[in-house]
């Protein structure tokens, strides 16, 4: 979390260098962190809307850079290094919704019922109120922050491992 605190306030500042290192050393912690690279390029975008130059383009890269990342590490590199061959996650993590990323988010089209199932299945709306409520739900007061957080959460919630969307371990 730190790193990307970091990488946000260095896009701020113009800080380059500094902004794209932070982003590569989080980036190799896990494979993941890929997922909020993408909504923090996503919320930089958002922000940037009217800007052009720079700041526009360093968040497409942003966002090219962390799906290349991800899809990288999850579709050759964890199936590589793995025993079986396959990512831990490839088969039956998301259950009806598809055995890869793609066909998950093809779900969200293709069978919204079966995402609205899983949302419902993970208490989704009890979950986040759990994990807003401790600091006050302040972190609504920049909605658009929110963003950064976006892509794991939905990656937690629609699985169907309980261990993704409980608060208690």
């Amino acid at each position: 979390i730190a790193l990307l605190l970091a990488a946000y306030g260095f896009a701020l500042r113009d800080q380059n260098r500094a902004y794209w290192a932070a982003l590569v050393f989080a980036i190799i912690w896990k494979e993941d962190v890929a997922l909020a690279i993408l909504g923090l390029g996503v919320m930089l975008l958002i922000q940037h809307r009217r800007a052009g130059g720079a700041p526009r383009r360093r968040a497409l890269y942003t966002i090219v850079f962390a799906a290349v990342w991800f899809a990288l590490a999850t579709q050759v590199l964890l199936p590589h290094f793995s025993p079986t061959g396959k990512a831990f996650y490839a088969e039956g993590f998301y259950g009806n919704l598809g055995n890869n990323f793609t066909s998950v988010a093809a779900s969200f089209i293709t069978h919204p019922g079966r995402v609205e199932s899983h949302l419902q299945n993970a208490n989704a709306v009890g979950y986040l109120r759990n994990l807003f409520a401790p600091f006050g739900f302040v972190n609504l007061l920049a909605p658009v922050t929110l963003i950064i957080a976006v892509p794991q959460l939905l990656a937690n919630l629609l699985s169907i491992n309980n261990f993704t969307w409980s608060l208690r371990f």
